[in-house]
């Protein structure tokens, strides 16, 4: 049997490195750094060229001053034109433990770790990402809607072997030893089988092996403009306007600014609702029995889609379903977007609803699939116990009510 995934000291893991060809950004002063948009904790704004990032701090240029800011009062940082949406099209992908993306193509799998390449990177832009952090690889485009996707299966089902999943439905089990950019070979009960890549869909590692990488106190998201979402535990921008940093799953990148699409910080002050421990959960099924809410993906298991884009934060429920968390006394106030999941069109229709320690201090209108997402808050819930949300059953039962919680936190 193949010894690999066992490597558990981060310091022997190798580094990544990767390099995007740098895409046009807004036109901003010589010097001046890259356009962004930085949204702080107060509600307030600020538009102008960030200049460097160390970390702790970011100098963002507003024509003629430079003001300096500290990044636990950051929400986001918005680069370019923040209507511009992710494009994830590319048609390999891997997935990673803690629910982070990339679109990487692997072509070697060289001492428990999946070497990977960017399309139109050279060989120095080669990835090489420790295996006991990768939960699956896709070879066929993201799917957010219809069921060729495989994306709901690979999120949450516990595959007891490396299974190869194959285009005409068969599937091989056994042990992951070796893949190009030709074939792929699995150990299975009868012997060693390769199989061409063409005929592969998908690659979902033995869950068992999958190791959940170390929450920090200080993280942010990146979201890049072809869709990877990656989280980092250490990040700055250097005077050549290039992010730079560390994953959650330790290996280092550099990226062009103008190649990321957002960053959202969490630390001290901007709180992730979804690393929250729930106190509750509630389901009422409508008639049917339903399944439970999901983290970080919709309730069909797909990813968070409102108004044609999509959210790697978040909660998935349907009518008839609420989850309680509680409050710190440092938490002050709550937000998130809400809406009916993209793939339902225009059909459902619910209420979203926020109590505090049993008191309602939000309702929505009633949504369906053909409104635009709203944006709930902040909310105060300084003083709370608890805060509970809900999805309220409103016309046709819960038919089509896929609803979702996106970007939801809670502010201190």
């Amino acid at each position: 049997m193949s010894g690999r995934r066992l490597l558990t000291c981060p310091w022997i893991v190798a580094a990544l490195l990767l390099v995007v060809s740098p895409q046009a950004s807004c036109a901003v002063p010589p010097g001046s750094g890259t356009t962004v948009v930085v949204r702080f904790v107060d509600g307030t704004s600020a538009q102008g060229g960030l200049v460097t990032m160390d970390g702790q701090t970011l100098s963002l240029v507003v024509d003629p001053a430079t003001s300096v800011h500290d990044l636990a009062d950051v929400i986001a940082i918005e680069v370019g034109d923040p209507l511009k949406a992710a494009d994830p099209t590319a048609d390999r992908w891997v997935l990673l433990a803690g629910g982070d993306r990339a679109p990487l193509s692997p072509f070697d799998l060289v001492d428990d770790h999946l070497v990977c390449r960017r399309a139109g990177a050279d060989r120095r832009a080669d990835w090489r990402v420790p295996l006991q952090f990768v939960t699956s690889v896709l070879y066929q485009p993201l799917v957010s809607r219809g069921a060729s996707s495989h994306v709901p299966e690979l999120s949450f089902r516990k595959f007891g072997e490396d299974t190869l999943i194959l285009r005409d439905g068969t599937r091989l089990t056994g042990v992951l030893e070796d893949l190009s950019t030709e074939s792929i070979r699995i150990e299975t009960a009868v012997g060693a089988v390769s199989v061409e890549v063409e005929r592969v869909d998908a690659i979902a590692l033995d869950s068992a092996l999958v190791q959940q990488p170390d929450a920090g106190p200080t993280s942010a998201l990146l979201m890049t403009r072809d869709g990877a979402w990656l989280t980092l535990h250490a990040w700055s921008v250097n005077a050549d306007s290039e992010l730079e940093g560390r994953t959650h799953v330790d290996t280092e990148f550099r990226i062009p600014l103008a190649d990321v699409a957002r960053i959202a910080c969490y630390g001290p002050r901007v709180v992730d609702l979804t690393t929250r421990t729930i106190a509750d959960t509630q389901v009422t099924p409508f008639v049917s029995r339903v399944e439970g809410m999901l983290i970080n993906r919709n309730v069909r298991g797909g990813f968070l889609g409102l108004d044609d884009r999509e959210y790697a934060r978040g909660f998935g429920m349907t009518s008839g379903m609420s989850a309680t968390f509680p409050l710190e006394p440092e938490d002050r106030q709550f937000r998130a977007i809400v809406g009916l999941d993209d793939m339902v069109g225009n059909e459902g229709s619910v209420v979203f609803t926020v109590d505090v320690d049993g008191r309602r201090v939000y309702t929505s209108p009633l949504v369906t699939g053909a409104d635009p997402a709203i944006v709930v808050g902040p909310l105060e819930i300084a003083g709370g116990k608890q805060m509970t949300l809900s999805v309220e059953f409103a016309e046709y039962g819960n038919v089509q009510d896929v609803a979702n919680w996106s970007d939801p936190v809670i502010l201190r």
